[in-house]
């Protein structure tokens, strides 16, 4: 147990350095910080990503999976850019959401985040 702990730390600081150095060893690289669950992402993301990648290859995506309590902190805070969830009605008081069309997933862009635009409810592929 503890050295499955000790490589998990490497793994998770090794990532963290990336992260880190990212901006200045890809300057060029569209870096998008995005919160989902574990459990969501696992079956969600595979669908909607490789097609986004293709159109953007500049973007890079760094994924947060964590509960949504964990992602919604984050998200607060500028840890992350966006969070991907299921159920907005649990969702904290200090994010504002909009349900369209009885979607069963949403994505929640806080109106500090660069990637914010309030005249758009979704962004078209080649758009970040």
């Amino acid at each position: 147990m503890i050295y499955y702990k000790y490589l998990e730390n490497i793994s998770y600081n090794d990532q963290q350095l990336e992260r880190d150095l990212a901006p200045y060893t890809e300057p060029n690289k569209e870096i998008i910080k995005l919160g989902v669950l574990e459990s969501l992402g696992s079956f969600l993301l595979p669908r909607l990503l490789p097609s986004f990648l293709q159109n953007n290859p500049n973007v890079e995506i760094q994924l947060f999976e964590n509960s949504p309590q964990k992602n919604e902190t984050n998200l607060l805070n500028g840890d992350i850019d966006c969070y991907i969830g299921q159920t907005p009605e649990t969702i904290s008081h200090d994010l504002n959401y909009l349900v369209k069309n009885g979607e069963q997933y949403y994505v929640v862009i806080p109106q500090n985040s660069h990637y914010f635009r309030s005249d758009k409810f979704i962004l078209e592929a080649d758009e970040t």
